[in-house]
């Protein structure tokens, strides 16, 4: 079976002696397309996204430029001193694109969600039991439809020129912005467990990309029921890349922790 997806990166020499990076970006369904009007429409309200070189539709295949900078992921692991500010900027990233008008096709609402739990329960008995849970309590969940990146973390945001700059739409749709923030904060609480030892290592970045959103946009709010997703969708995943027992452990129970708090 293909992949959904294939990235290469092109290095072109050209002419003057300078080198241009190219993204190339392969679909095995026709989502580039809605990718390309994303991006198009978010750097046209100012948004920092990978610049858009264009989508060819007989081939599926979506071009960008290359976005050179550090990962937020890294600069939180080394405790870089612009890491704070980087996750500040990138509360303030989110909040705009749930506040926008964005134009996307896909909907990324209950339904959705609890289609993605149905398959995920053949990952353990452990992420079976919790998704079970997770997807009664979807039952009848509002779904404000609103603009949402819905693969929002550490690793999509690229410290450029001392702000955030946010990558991969391929998820992108509509939903609950609320899911969007519970996902980030669950990716930073597990990224301080696993470079730290400690959940809370990334405390001052979690409070500082609530208040880059909170000045942004008003805080969607903190849902449980959406919180324990992204926690099973943590699980799922770690389980997946045969992650260290301790955390997929430590996801399941913080998935069980936001359930019991909704």
């Amino acid at each position: 079976d293909l992949p959904l997806r294939l990235v290469a990166r092109y290095d072109l020499a050209l002419a003057d002696g300078t080198t241009a990076w190219v993204v190339g970006k392969w679909y095995a369904l026709d989502r580039g397309a809605a990718v390309a009007s994303e991006l198009e429409y978010l750097a046209g309200i100012g948004l920092a996204v990978a610049p858009l070189l264009g989508y060819w539709p007989a081939v599926r295949l979506l071009l960008m430029a290359w976005v050179p900078g550090r990962r937020l992921t890294e600069l939180l692991a080394e405790r870089a001193d612009t890491a704070i500010a980087v996750a500040r900027a990138a509360g303030r990233w989110a909040a705009r694109l749930h506040s926008s008008d964005m134009p996307t096709p896909r909907s990324c609402g209950p339904a959705k969600q609890r289609a993605s739990l149905a398959k995920w329960r053949d990952t353990s008995a452990e992420v079976a039991d919790l998704a079970d849970r997770v997807a009664r309590a979807l039952v009848g969940h509002e779904d404000p439809g609103r603009p949402v990146h819905y693969d929002h973390h550490h690793e999509q945001v690229i410290e450029s020129h001392g702000s955030a700059l946010v990558l991969d739409l391929d998820e992108a749709g509509r939903g609950d912005p609320a899911f969007d923030v519970a996902h980030f904060l669950a990716h930073l609480e597990l990224l301080g467990l696993q470079h730290h030892g400690d959940p809370a290592a990334c405390h001052d970045a979690a409070a500082q990309y609530r208040a880059g959103y909170a000045e942004t946009a008003t805080w969607p709010g903190d849902d449980g029921v959406l919180a324990a997703f992204a926690w099973c969708k943590l699980a799922q995943r770690l389980n997946h890349w045969n992650a260290p027992a301790r955390d997929i452990d430590y996801a399941l129970a913080a998935g069980r922790r936001a359930l019991s708090s909704a």
